[in-house]
């Protein structure tokens, strides 16, 4: 009686369904009927969750039907579970999901398996345990299973960022039948990743890693639509940001057209679950993207900005769709590589940007178009003033200075030991890194700041300075690996600025004695109102480390249009810093030894009233140069550095 009622109606009231009493009377036939899924929406307005529950725990526990096993867990998500529901829910539905032998019971499994992040999502299930249930998940399980497995553990990463979402996508990935989509999650985790990169520069590397990965995703399924989409969508919107040819990004865009109305069209005929509703508006976002770049490269190149505006546009809402819950600031590194590429373009051509303060004043444009142009032309003047310097603040926590009493916090064992092999006769470093040591600490004898304890931890820092250039210097292509892979010729793009900043901040931090690893952090804030690539925080005072990548003047000459911002970041005493500069250009045919890779600069203020010049310590880094075997011999002498100090000249010669 009561199946025939369910069957009859499809939002059935608990009164027309005979009250508790019924359910009650006829619980055993329910548990495993067609249409159970009713009862959810009756019980639920009915505030009779709670006396229901060995009723609900059955159903989800016996029912043979997978796809009411969805909507009955779905309801629940979205209703206000009582306590007493959840252990038994939990517990049927952990149960369903280990058992996958048989392949109706890997299809009930799956089910579960969404449902318990669905429930997860409602704060009705533990995330902890859904991690247990996506860890457990083995590489014979069948393929659907895992595929299932690979959506839920990208979906749970996008939510919590719990690193051992991507180990379970690593390793599922590796399936031979189903690991396609495992990469996928795992390209699109590299996507998050690279949106929230911190700077312009490490959020491309950041998605061209993810493109690659994209196309890894294809290789094991040529008909993964979605990766070849995305992977293009990204290749394209690199291009435009690297100023690429318009035909470069044109190839890119018609092949995202391409893959992207395919999947359109996939998704037309067939029905979503509504949690995976997320995914495909990001995928939506990145599509609406790479129509608004379409033949744009070539328009900028026009006296027409308008254009333009859909790009800004595509950019927030792809914020909005793709990481949600990053920080506010992480799609801004997205949307300011754009508006730098735009930039370049308006300050080439002054024609184009005198036509978008006319835009900007027209009474026609809407009030939010006005106010993005006044936005641009402010970045615009920004760009104007710092030639080179990429648009707005990668976004840090701000660097703040350690407390004395974390300094206080010493093992004597281990200060004996290295007073012991200081004191010993042991040589602690080559004789070439003693000589420019005591060459540059020369250089900064006369500085009135060079002093006391501040003395000590500059030289402490040139030295262990010293010892990674001499290491840059020695180390082999074959062990250089992936964080001294700059320093050698690979083809393709140029070396990043990011990986020379990487790899020293990783080596001082394993390297520096007499510097605890916490007080050597990366993109410090509040430096002298700017930015610091890398800094050193003392007990009374911090040293900045500037960092830059030069590819067409690396001589010492050439690298003097860095030190003005070097200097600008010590405004505080004492006022002695660095410059890490990496040298794409002058070095790539013919190396320059240790000594001509290193010296100090005297940089002085314009109206300083004390008349006193800050130093900077410059660190020379050959990067992306050639293996011994294939160097030529130069044909005439390579650029040398020039010392700060005069040589003395001998009258008797």
């Amino acid at each position: 009686m009561l199946a025939e009622r369910l069957a009859a109606f499809e939002a059935p009231s608990l009164d027309e369904l005979g009250g508790l009493a019924a359910l009650s009377a006829e619980a055993e036939t329910l548990r495993g009927d067609v249409h159970a899924d009713r009862l959810i929406a009756a019980l639920v307005d009915a505030n009779a969750l709670g006396d229901t529950v060995d009723l609900l725990v059955g159903i989800v526990a016996e029912n043979p039907f997978p796809l009411v096993i969805h909507s009955v867990i779905a309801q629940l998500a979205a209703a206000p579970l009582p306590n007493e529901l959840k252990p038994g829910l939990t517990t049927a539905i952990l149960s369903r999901i280990g058992t996958r032998q048989t392949p109706p019971e890997a299809d009930m499994a799956s089910e579960c398996l969404a449902g318990a992040y669905l429930l997860s999502t409602a704060g009705h299930f533990s995330r902890f345990r859904l991690m247990s249930c996506l860890e457990e998940v083995l590489q014979n399980d069948p393929p659907h299973f895992i595929r299932r497995a690979a959506v839920i553990a990208g979906l749970s990463w996008a939510r919590d960022r719990m690193p051992e979402m991507k180990g379970v996508l690593q390793r599922l990935a590796a399936n031979e039948e189903a690991g396609d989509q495992a990469t996928y999650e795992l390209a699109l985790t590299q996507l998050d990743e690279a949106l929230t990169a911190p700077d312009q520069a490490s959020m491309i590397a950041g998605l061209k890693f993810a493109e690659d990965t994209f196309s890894k995703a294809l290789e094991q399924n040529p008909d993964l639509e979605e990766a070849e989409a995305l992977g293009a969508s990204i290749r394209a919107l690199v291009l435009f940001c690297d100023d690429a040819s318009s035909a470069a990004i044109e190839e890119q865009v018609d092949k995202a057209k391409a893959s992207a109305l395919s999947r359109q069209n996939e998704l037309d005929h067939r029905s979503l679950r509504s949690w995976l509703r997320p995914r495909i508006d990001a995928e939506l976002a990145w599509y609406e993207l790479t129509n608004a770049l379409q033949t744009l490269s070539g328009e900028l190149t026009k006296r027409s900005w308008l254009r333009a505006v859909p790009v800004l546009e595509r950019v927030a809402a792809l914020r909005r769709a793709l990481i949600p819950l990053a920080a506010a600031s992480a799609g801004d590194t997205l949307r300011k590589a754009v508006a730098d590429r735009l930039a370049n373009s308006f300050l080439e051509r002054e024609g184009l940007r005198a036509h978008l303060q006319a835009w900007v004043l027209d009474g026609a444009t809407s009030e939010e178009d006005k106010a993005e142009g006044r936005r641009l032309l402010t970045e615009l003047e920004e760009k104007a003033k710092s030639p080179g310097k990429a648009i707005g603040p990668a976004m840090r926590p701000n660097a703040s200075g350690p407390t004395d009493d974390i300094f206080s916090q010493e093992n004597p064992r281990i200060r004996e030991m290295l007073a012991t092999v200081l004191q010993s006769k042991r040589a602690v470093t080559s004789a070439s890194v003693e000589s420019a040591f005591s060459r540059l600490s020369g250089d900064m004898e006369n500085h009135p700041d060079f002093a006391g304890s501040a003395r000590h931890d500059v030289e402490l820092i040139l030295f262990h300075s010293l010892r990674f250039l001499h290491a840059c210097l020695d180390i082999g292509s074959v062990m250089a690996g992936e964080v001294f892979g700059f320093l050698f010729e690979k083809g393709g793009a140029k070396p990043l600025e990011v990986e020379l900043q990487r790899a020293l901040l990783h080596w001082l931090k394993a390297q520096a004695i007499g510097f605890p690893e916490h007080t050597i952090v990366p993109e410090a804030h509040d430096v002298a109102s700017g930015r610091a690539d890398l800094a050193i925080i003392l007990p009374t005072w911090r040293f900045i480390i500037e960092v830059k990548r030069e590819y067409k003047d690396g001589s010492q000459e050439g690298l003097k249009k860095y030190l003005g911002q070097t200097a600008g970041y010590i405004s505080t005493k004492p006022r002695i810093g660095m410059l890490a500069a990496l040298d794409l250009c002058a070095q790539k045919t013919w190396p320059f030894d240790f000594d001509d890779n290193c010296w100090v600069e005297a940089v002085q203020m314009a109206e300083v009233a004390d008349g006193i010049d800050r130093r900077v310590i410059v660190i020379r880094i050959p990067g992306c140069r050639k293996v011994p075997s294939s160097v030529k011999t130069p044909s005439a002498s390579p650029d040398r550095r020039r010392p700060l100090r005069k040589k003395r000249v001998d009258k008797a010669n």
